[in-house]
C-alpha cells in the first residue's frame, strides 16, 4: 500500500498551499521500519526548504503538524495535511509570478518525493489533481509501488543488490549537493538518471505501460554512463557488477538483464505484443494477466538496480562516478 498526496491551493492566500497525505500506513516485511518517524524526520528538514531563482531566495515554510495530530488519534500513521506557504528575499525581479510558484511547487514534491523514497523506497507516492494558480488544472502521479518491491526483489536474488534505509538527512544533504534547484533540462548523468526515474514513476496507467521500460533504461544507461556507440548490454553489466558487487545468483541476474534489452527492443522495433487499448478495463483473461506480469517483473527489477545505485552513491557521499579499469568516486 502507498500514500498518497492530494493537494489543494487556498484560495485566500495565494501564497499557500495545502498537501494532504492520504490513506494507512502499509506494511513492510521488517518490523524495523516506522513510518510515522520517517515523516517525523522529513517534517524537520523540510520545515523549511529553499530554491533560488533569478537573484531571489525563495523559501518554502511546510507545517506537517496535522498529520502527527491524526496519527496520535488513530494511533497509527492515517496521513493528513502539509501546509506549504511561500517567501521571498525579494521577489520585485520575478516577473509571472503565480506560473513560477506553480513550477515552484511541483518541484518541491519532486524533490519531497526522490528523497524519501531514496531513503525508505515505497514510502511517498502523489496521485492527485491539482488547482494552481489561476485555476490551471493539472494532476501528479508519481507511484512508488515499484521502489518499494526493491526491497523484496533484493531478498528473492539472496540480498543482492543492497537496499537499505538510508537517514533522511543523509539524503536530502546528497541531493541539495547536486544543485538541481529550480533546473527544467538534466544537464549531466546524475541529473538524467533522476529525471528519468522521475518520468518512470510519472505513471498515468497504474504502473502498467510498456513505456515504463524505455524511462527506467534511459535512467539505468544514464547513471551508468552508457553511450550510444558502446557495446550496451555488456557494458552495463560490467559497471552494474563493478558498483553494486558481485552476485551470488550471476545466470538469474544476466537472465533478466537480457530480457529487459530484448523487452525494449521489441517495443522499440514494434515487435511487441500490445494489447488492444482499453482492453483490460473490461475483461480478465490469462493473457491480460500475463502481459501485465511480465512487465512488472521487469519494472521491479529495473527499480531496484536504480534505487541500489543512488543508494550507493549517497552511502559514499558521492555525486559523480566514473568507469575505468576500476571504479571511481568522487
Amino acid at each position: 500500500m502507498e500514500l498518497y498526496l492530494c493537494i489543494f491551493k487556498n484560495k485566500e492566500e495565494m501564497d499557500t498551499f495545502k498537501v494532504q497525505i492520504e490513506g494507512p500506513d502499509f506494511e513492510y516485511s521488517s518490523n524495523d521500519i516506522d513510518l510515522e518517524e520517517h515523516w517525523k524526520e522529513a517534517s524537520k528538514i523540510f520545515e523549511k526548504y529553499q530554491f533560488e531563482y533569478q537573484e531571489s531566495k525563495i523559501t518554502l515554510h511546510s507545517d506537517f503538524n496535522d498529520i502527527f495530530i491524526k496519527a496520535k488519534k488513530h494511533n497509527e500513521f492515517w496521513g493528513g495535511i502539509i501546509e506549504i506557504k511561500i517567501t521571498y528575499d525579494d521577489s520585485k525581479h520575478i516577473s509571472n509570478k503565480e506560473n513560477i510558484e506553480n513550477f515552484i511547487i511541483t518541484s518541491f514534491i519532486d524533490v519531497l518525493f526522490l528523497c524519501l523514497n531514496l531513503s525508505l523506497p515505497g514510502s511517498m507516492a502523489v496521485r492527485t489533481p491539482i488547482i494552481f494558480h489561476r485555476e490551471f488544472k493539472d494532476k501528479i502521479n508519481l507511484s512508488a509501488g515499484y521502489l518499494q518491491n526493491s526491497f523484496d526483489v533484493s531478498n528473492k536474488l539472496g540480498g543482492w543488490p543492497d537496499i537499505k534505509v538510508i537517514p533522511l538527512k543523509h539524503v536530502v544533504k546528497w541531493y541539495n549537493s547536486l544543485n538541481i534547484g529550480l533546473k527544467i533540462k538534466a544537464e549531466n548523468d546524475i541529473e538524467r538518471t533522476l529525471f528519468s526515474l522521475l518520468y518512470f514513476c510519472n505513471d498515468n496507467h497504474f504502473g502498467f505501460n510498456p513505456t515504463l521500460i524505455v524511462w527506467i533504461i534511459q535512467s539505468l544507461e544514464s547513471f551508468f554512463g552508457i553511450k550510444s556507440n558502446d557495446s550496451i548490454i555488456r557494458t552495463l553489466k560490467s559497471r552494474i557488477f563493478m558498483h553494486l558487487g558481485k552476485t551470488l545468483q550471476p545466470k538469474i541476474v544476466n537472465k533478466k538483464i537480457n530480457a529487459f534489452y530484448d523487452y525494449r527492443s521489441k517495443f522499440v522495433h514494434g515487435d511487441m505484443e500490445i494489447l488492444r487499448y482499453g482492453s483490460d478495463k473490461f475483461l480478465t483473461a490469462d493473457t491480460i494477466n500475463e502481459y501485465y506480469f511480465e512487465l512488472i517483473k521487469l519494472c521491479d527489477f529495473g527499480a531496484t538496480l536504480i534505487v541500489s545505485s543512488l543508494q550507493k552513491m549517497i552511502i559514499n557521499d558521492s555525486n559523480k562516478i566514473e568507469f575505468k579499469e576500476t571504479i571511481v568516486y568522487k
